[in-house]
């Protein structure tokens, strides 16, 4: 049974899917989590257009990389929510070959745009959070 995640403060993580495209090319394996937080952290910093997102990603740290494709990363406050914005504002970038599902923190709150258009408050660990989310987005599992 798998055991429930705590974020630390400052954390936040971000759960990610794999393109199929990248899958069929690189067959089963599975990149490392340092590799993803860098391809992650290069497209965002790239972002001309958004000095505060590029600033925030380079203040990024890689804090782990847990199965089924949730990476964390810690930062300082003010970074974080910058990170925040630019996902409700779609802006934030995935690394390639991946897309972003959602994003979450230690406050336990869940964000995806896709899902009512906000953000939700949700009382359950941020372990079941993220399960019932992965298997929502990726359409595994029934909502009626």
């Amino acid at each position: 049974m798998a055991r429930p995640v705590q974020l630390a403060p400052g954390s936040l993580a971000l759960v990610l899917c794999r393109l199929e495209a990248q899958e069929e090319a690189e067959g089963a394996e599975e990149p490392g989590g340092r590799a993803v937080f860098r391809a992650f952290r290069r497209a965002n910093a790239r972002c001309f257009w958004n000095s505060r997102l590029a600033r925030a990603a380079s203040r990024l740290a890689f804090q782990g990389w847990l199965r089924r494709g949730v990476l964390l990363v810690n930062a300082p406050p003010a970074s974080l929510q910058v990170l925040r914005d630019a996902w409700c504002r779609r802006a934030l970038r995935p690394p390639r070959g991946f897309r972003i599902l959602a994003v979450a923190d230690n406050r336990l709150w869940f964000s995806c745009p896709a899902l009512l258009g906000g953000v939700v408050v949700l009382e359950q660990s941020l372990h079941e959070v993220l399960d019932v989310v992965y298997h929502l987005l990726r359409g595994d599992v029934s909502t009626s």
